[in-house]
């Protein structure tokens, strides 16, 4: 994220779409501890074997952030695009309740 802001005018970011949702959301996710949970989730969609295996070890982790994410709504401009991740993952791993 920060090589992506490197190259771009701060204050324009300040004010376009991804500067004004993405990178608070992203912040957030780092500030509340959910960076290695969020990295695991994008990992194992592609099918790397080790996240899968991680998340499955640390099921409750991940329901948290799902939980969380799906929640989260800083000044009620959020808009909403976290998906249902239950049904997402062929493996299964995401066939939780959240």
């Amino acid at each position: 994220m920060r090589q992506a802001a490197g190259g771009c005018d701060r204050e324009k970011l300040k004010s376009n779409f991804v500067g004004k949702t993405y990178f608070p959301f992203f912040g957030d996710v780092k500030k509340n501890g959910y960076s290695k949970v969020f990295a695991y989730l994008i990992l194992q969609e592609d099918g790397n074997k080790a996240a899968e295996k991680w998340l499955v070890e640390n099921g409750d982790k991940m329901v948290e952030f799902i939980t969380w994410a799906k929640g989260y709504d800083p000044d009620g401009a959020w808009p909403g695009i976290v998906p249902d991740l239950k049904t997402r993952s062929s493996s299964g791993i995401l066939a939780v309740p959240v």
